[in-house]
């Protein structure tokens, strides 16, 4: 499962394991699909969220941190 990474406006940082980040107008959450419906896992409120990045691992295996792009939250 994909690793996101949180900074906040109080400059904490927190990780969250999920399969998506998704944005709507007053929270960025993180979800995990169970059957037809998305779990949210962990969610923060869009005024302290500063940046998200998501984990990507290259073929080779080296490690590095991209901006993460959230879908739009149901």
């Amino acid at each position: 499962m994909p690793l996101f990474k949180v900074h906040c406006s109080d400059g904490s940082e927190t990780d969250v394991r999920a399969q998506r980040v998704a944005q709507g107008d007053d929270l960025t959450g993180f979800q995990q699909r169970t059957g037809d419906t998305w779990l949210r896992l962990f969610t923060v409120p869009n005024d302290e969220v500063v940046e998200v990045e998501k984990q990507v691992v290259t073929p080779t295996g080296k490690q590095h941190w991209t901006k993460a792009r959230p879908v739009p939250m149901n």
